[in-house]
């Protein structure tokens, strides 16, 4: 029986590990994005002070002056809740976009 050659082995598990160190974060890069946009009335009034929640996670932030919000790390497939008092609450799921306007219309 023939013996493996060393030199073989160790650059395969070199190359081996090389190319799962370098793909790896790509991968979880690619599971989390940026959400930006801007919510208004129905009147195109900006909403200051909309909470915008991520579902069952800790992330979360609200409206500036001007209607405009930004959420970093959101999971793919993850659900958005717009709330702001006097209107109803509106729930957005992310698929593959990065910008969700919202017109909130009180109820």
């Amino acid at each position: 029986m023939r013996k493996p050659n060393s030199f073989f082995l160790r650059t395969t598990y070199w190359l081996l590990g090389f190319f799962l160190t370098a793909l790896l974060p790509l991968s979880v890069c690619a599971q989390t994005r940026t959400i930006t946009g801007t919510v208004k009335t129905d009147k195109s009034l900006p909403l200051s002070g909309v909470s915008i929640i991520v579902q069952n996670t800790t992330l979360g932030t609200a409206t500036d002056d001007e209607g405009r919000y930004r959420l970093q790390n959101v999971p793919n497939g993850a659900t958005l809740t717009f709330s702001f008092t006097g209107y109803p609450d509106q729930e957005f799921v992310v698929s593959d976009q990065t910008t969700i306007n919202v017109t909130m219309t009180a109820s």
